[in-house]
């Protein structure tokens, strides 16, 4: 078609070796029970396709269209010198909320910076249970026994599954699931010029990522509203789970763990030239820019785009609107 398209299609397979970990060692080999050292492996395999068209050529009028399309997967594949069939893996993603709570692991066969999480239980209305919590509101005193005690309350078998089934909730019971890193990526990208007038405009999106809202897990139960005077708000998703307290398996909770997909327009311009002016002396264009234009997710945070997965963030990104212009002597 004359050159008006073209493009690329690469595929890839890295192994990446020696990478760097924090490991435990055997007791009296050291001074400290862990170090970092090159224990680790990782591959990443994937697909790129770019492909771009002139639409339109002409003396008065160009288009120009670009599309990208990217999917990736990574797995880690070593972690330690010596196998040891019965760790986990590294715990890593520490969460604000608790102590030493760490939402994510590396583990061998999975891909990195996995969640690592209990499974929460729901109730018939579907809200999420709360262990500690009363079984029933109205009516407190839920075994009749004229006692408001333990037995009128959820427990922690009744919030999470017992996976390993031995009738108690603990780090056996956890599980990995999904990752923050998104399996396809797709861009779209066009500008389009008539005589004197420009535009342009850039479309992102990512697809099968997650985010653990770290907002929510920290705010968004009465617990977290402090009784000494000071003031911290609550967080709207007190309203959907009626959360009045939290515990370590409440803020390693699968719950809070959402699919974070997501289309963002990053730019959009018009401008102007209006050509010479003053006597043909002086060049001026003029053009208008809006950066972060808009974000269409079904993420409940603020901003389905969290680095890491882990999202504790109550500041939004800005949407800058700016003039711009060019004068040429």
């Amino acid at each position: 078609m004359n050159d008006r398209i073209y493009g690329s299609i690469d595929y890839y397979r890295k192994n990446t070796d020696d990478l760097l970990a924090v490991v435990d060692v055997v007791a009296g080999t050291n001074f400290t029970n862990e170090i970092l050292t090159n224990v680790g492996s990782m591959t990443n395999e994937g697909l790129e396709i770019e492909l771009s068209y002139i639409a339109i050529d002409k003396k008065d009028m160009d288009w120009r269209v670009g599309m990208n399309f990217t999917t990736n997967r990574n797995e880690v594949t070593k972690l330690t010198q010596v196998e040891d069939p019965n760790s986990p893996g590294i715990l890593v993603g520490g969460i604000s909320g608790g102590i030493g709570n760490n939402v994510q692991i590396h583990a061998v066969g999975h891909p990195t910076f996995s969640f690592y999480v209990y499974e929460q239980q729901y109730d018939a209305s579907g809200s999420p249970i709360n262990a500690g919590a009363l079984r029933d509101r109205e009516n407190p005193d839920f075994n009749g026994d004229g006692v408001v005690n333990a037995l009128d309350r959820y427990s922690s078998l009744d919030a999470f599954v017992d996976r390993n089934n031995d009738g108690v909730i603990n780090e056996d019971d956890r599980y990995i699931y999904e990752k923050p890193e998104p399996d396809f990526f797709m861009g779209f990208s066009t500008d389009f010029s008539y005589k004197r007038w420009s535009t342009a405009f850039n479309l992102r999106a990512e697809f099968d990522r997650y985010t653990y809202n770290n907002v929510n897990s920290q705010r968004g139960n009465f617990q977290s509203v402090p009784t000494n005077g000071s003031s911290t708000n609550l967080n709207s998703n007190f309203l959907e789970t009626g959360f009045t307290n939290t515990s370590v398996e409440q803020f390693l909770s699968d719950y809070y763990i959402e699919k974070a997909d997501f289309l963002r327009m990053d730019y959009f311009n018009v401008n102007y030239n209006f050509g010479k002016i003053l006597n043909e002396t002086m060049s001026l264009s003029m053009g208008v820019n809006v950066n972060n234009v808009f974000v269409l997710s079904d993420y409940s945070g603020i901003d389905p785009e969290v680095v890491g997965g882990i999202d504790n963030s109550i500041f939004p990104r800005p949407r800058i609107y700016s003039i711009n212009l060019n004068v040429t002597l």
